[in-house]
């Protein structure tokens, strides 16, 4: 049975099918044919199978089972040495077309006048740069908050797109490690999705989050089937909520549904030229998600273009799980899926954990501090109590009342 192998190139991510018994020669001159599609006559490049370059790929007759290949695996095309292939000739332009007239290039003392060489005919433009490395490690999940969006998102067949806020910090190995996915309120479409404002929430999020001690340092969307990249959208939002955290490192992360079915995740950094020029308001909307469209020409792959490719923008991250300071075992805030004290009752009725751990829940804490409840005041507090286990007889005789159990005081 094939498999999918995604390359990491120069030109973008590759996804190419092979058989796992196949030689790595030909998975080579797969890649190949893939580049020349894309206009380019490869002369070498060189394969790895981390993204640092360490772990090269060079016998040619070993097979991608034997160089341990799997189904999804990143691989990497690095020292990459190609030329474009010669675009065909333009027709003249007639006396009477519009075309914009060009600032003449300054004299060039090396190719003669009006700038004859490619870096002159180049001067003034931005040139698109890929960013071979992130700023950061990687990304960890706690375990259960991704378990349970992945879980939604699937029970939703992918049909809507959901997005997520997530709430963490940065490990001292340098990985950002979620706490929290906050999912604002919203509507999903099935290739879009609108959050709707609620600033009196919000309000609660931050004060609850800062009292956990967390920061704004990514956001999660679900696409369709199959669909694992940023499109530019989601991408411009993500630069506007990094502007927004306090946190300096942001990561912006894909779910959906690979070619067997199977959620899988995808995450990325923006890459650093990308936030400066959104920063210099640069881009412009673009009717194909897939590209960002920019308002003057830039310079990308002996090309000049206005709509790059995302990919060019994106520095993919490594993504691993860890066990989280919080639980998940309350109905999450803005779903379909209603939360009522029912919940919260059985949740109290149970004889483990403690209190504290019980409410040790995003989720909880959220919906008790809703004024329709008992208040952003009391769940500050029950926040407080959890990270500095302090005394919390009068908070637990309170949310027990709320629950209707009678009172064991």
């Amino acid at each position: 049975r094939n498999m999918l192998v995604r390359v990491r190139s120069p030109e973008g991510i590759l996804r190419i099918e092979a058989d796992p018994s196949h030689p790595l020669g030909l998975l080579k001159q797969k890649i190949r044919d893939e580049l020349a599609q894309k206009k380019f006559k490869v002369i070498s490049f060189k394969l790895t199978k981390d993204q640092g370059g360490a772990v090269a790929l060079s016998d040619d007759n070993a097979s991608l089972q034997k160089l341990n290949i799997k189904h999804g695996d990143m691989i990497y095309l690095s020292e990459f040495d190609a030329i474009p292939f010669p675009e065909p000739e333009k027709p003249p332009v007639s006396p009477s077309s519009r075309a914009p007239i060009k600032k003449p290039r300054p004299v060039c003392r090396n190719h003669g006048p009006q700038g004859s060489c490619v870096q002159c005919m180049t001067y003034d433009m931005i040139k698109i740069k890929r960013q071979e490395k992130p700023t950061i490690n990687g990304i960890s999940f706690a375990t259960d908050a991704a378990q349970e969006f992945q879980t939604y998102v699937w029970k939703l067949a992918y049909s809507i797109q959901r997005c997520g806020y997530l709430y963490g910090t940065k490990g001292e190995e340098g990985w950002l490690q979620v706490e929290v996915i906050y999912e604002p309120p919203q509507e999903g479409a099935a290739d879009s999705f609108l959050i709707l404002r609620n600033p009196d929430e919000e309000v609660v999020v931050q004060q609850l989050i800062q009292e956990l001690d967390l920061h704004l340092i990514g956001m999660i969307v679900s696409h369709g089937a199959q669909s694992f990249l940023p499109d530019s959208r989601e991408m411009l939002m993500a630069a506007d909520l990094k502007k927004k955290a306090e946190s300096p490192d942001f990561a912006i992360v894909v779910v959906s549904s690979n070619e067997t079915g199977d959620s899988q995740f995808e995450a990325y950094q923006l890459s650093d030229q990308y936030l400066e020029l959104e920063r210099d308001l640069y881009f412009l909307p673009s009717k194909d998600p897939k590209v960002t469209n920019t308002k003057e020409d830039v310079y990308i792959a002996a090309k000049e273009t206005r709509a790059v490719d995302n990919e060019f923008f994106l520095v993919p991250l490594p993504i691993k799980d860890h066990k989280g300071l919080l639980q998940v075992s309350f109905p999450v805030e803005n779903r379909n899926e209603p939360q009522t004290q029912a919940h919260l009752k059985t949740i109290m009725k149970q004889p483990k954990p403690k209190f504290l751990q019980k409410m040790s829940d995003f989720h909880l804490l959220l919906y008790l501090s809703d004024s329709k409840n008992l208040g952003s005041m009391e769940g500050v507090a029950l926040a407080q109590r959890i990270k500095d286990k302090g005394e919390h007889q009068g908070l637990e005789m309170l949310v027990s009342n709320f629950a209707g159990i009678p009172n064991k005081f």
